[in-house]
């Protein structure tokens, strides 16, 4: 019976429950004219490092009149042939806002200038939780003026509140 429990609590631990780590589930998907790529968690997955290549970070400040500014960062160490793969996505709004910004980089590029209608769905800045997405497909800009369209819905638990 010891060794079912210790075993039963070793897998709890390693699927990360009952852990404080930033969470995520949804998708981001963004489009340019030579692949298509992005992330997809249809279930929560911590960035911690724990869930393999991907982490990231997600910050709330306070600013005025209760509402919150809001940046999340997502990293891959994933590299693909065609060298269009996402290595990173910043989205950047505020909780009373109905409108953002997002930078991207799709291989070695730095795409940005994407300024798009995003929804906050929820918000709960005692318990870090956000949910939010992209009500229209957002175009960021590449160096060579390639652009790329972005799409996204996503709901994180246990964002850093400041």
């Amino acid at each position: 019976m010891t060794r079912k429990m210790l075993a039963l609590a070793s897998v709890l631990a390693l699927a990360g429950c009952g852990g404080g780590g930033l969470e995520v589930s949804g998708h981001v998907d963004v489009a340019t004219s030579a692949a298509a790529t992005g992330f997809n968690f249809p279930q929560p997955v911590r960035l911690d490092g724990g869930a393999g290549l991907i982490t990231g970070s997600c910050v709330m400040t306070r600013g005025t009149a209760g509402a919150y500014g809001v940046v999340v960062d997502l990293y891959s160490g994933d590299a693909s042939p065609d060298g269009r793969a996402i290595r990173s996505m910043t989205i950047m709004t505020r909780t009373d806002a109905a409108s953002g910004r997002i930078e991207a980089q799709l291989g070695q590029d730095d795409f940005a200038n994407g300024s798009c209608d995003i929804t906050v769905t929820a918000f709960d800045a005692a318990t870090g939780q956000l949910a939010f997405s992209s009500t229209n497909d957002c175009v960021i800009t590449g160096p060579a003026g390639e652009t790329a369209s972005v799409s996204f819905e996503l709901g994180l638990t246990r964002c850093g509140v400041e």
